[in-house]
């Protein structure tokens, strides 16, 4: 049976006065011009819970009952890369019902969870894994002096700021398609690749690259930059290289010039950018460079050196 309006609270309070004035449900009934059921409830809701507001209404039953949906959440617990369309089609298929995508989302929400972005991360075989395991137990047993005899170096891509950078922009609910609210990028911006190596008491040459590195270019980067910053940072100290497992890194002729020059290389795990801390200085770098936002590579270049030789030994 179809649920009427609810009573109203003035008329709930008056009723429930009368009652206690000992006049009879009839009486109220023909006075307020409701049936005799609904003063009897409002009666006997107030006897019972001690509560003259109505009880939330019932609704539409659940499509999936509770065996369905502890079987639902162990599914998307075990696939979270699927596809709403692909979820659909197997609960339809696993229950035999028919339900729509937007109550599976809302059962999607029912279970604690939500359709995130997934945050990205290199991609590692078990051979990676091994490695990785193996490097880490190995460094465990260096000392801190040790530690900051490395000269971590690496690569990074800045690009030129173009058009509206912000996620979220300020207009009205009707002002969807006004194009003083669009979102304006541009697909390749202009952008230059930026060699750079720190230590631990602070950072060395900053190098601005044209064009694709290979590994002719990579040998004359470190014929320009690298005797400047290891003079500067450790002087006739020893110090020990770094440097990832990208190609220009690993050819034979930067292996031979690196030997050559008595250039001490640590060896390093692949697919393993996370272990180096020069990927935090880039972070921080490309987070400054969106407040003052170059608009063309010569700006880009000069905030660079400027955010560079203002990074402390603090970060």
């Amino acid at each position: 049976m179809v649920r009427g309006r609810a009573t109203d609270l003035a008329v709930r309070n008056q009723i429930i006065q009368q009652h206690q004035n000992g006049i009879s449900q009839r009486q109220m009934g023909r006075t307020f011009r409701l049936a005799k059921c609904t003063v009897c409830s409002i009666i006997k809701r107030l006897t019972t819970t001690g509560n003259r507001c109505t009880g939330k209404a019932p609704g539409r039953k659940l499509t999936l009952i509770d065996r369905e949906v502890r079987l639902f959440r162990r599914h998307i617990r075990k696939n979270r890369h699927m596809a709403v369309a692909d979820v659909v089609t197997w609960a339809r298929q696993s229950f035999g019902k028919a339900i729509s995508e937007k109550s599976l989302r809302r059962y999607i929400e029912r279970c604690g969870y939500a359709y995130y972005k997934a945050r990205r991360m290199p991609f590692l075989t078990s051979s990676n894994k091994r490695r990785r395991v193996a490097w880490s137990k190995y460094q465990l047993s260096c000392t801190p002096s040790q530690c900051k005899k490395v000269l971590w170096t690496d690569e990074s891509i800045f690009e030129v700021s173009y058009g509206n950078i912000g996620r979220k922009g300020i207009r009205k609910k009707d002002e969807t398609n006004d194009p003083s609210c669009y979102k304006r990028v541009v697909h390749k911006a202009s952008s230059v690749m930026v060699w750079g190596c720190l230590a631990a008491n602070g950072v060395g040459n900053l190098h601005f690259c044209t064009g694709t590195i290979k590994a002719p270019d990579y040998i004359h980067v470190f014929e320009i930059n690298l005797r400047p910053s290891v003079h500067r940072l450790f002087g006739r100290k020893r110090y020990l290289f770094q440097q990832d497992n990208a190609r220009p890194h690993t050819a034979n002729i930067t292996k031979t010039w690196l030997h050559t020059k008595h250039v001490p290389v640590l060896e390093w795990p692949a697919g393993s950018p996370d272990l180096s801390p020069i990927e935090n200085i880039w972070r921080i770098l490309k987070r400054n460079m969106a407040q003052p936002r170059p608009r063309n590579i010569q700006q880009l270049q000069d905030y660079l050196r400027q955010e560079w030789e203002n990074i402390s030994t603090a970060v």
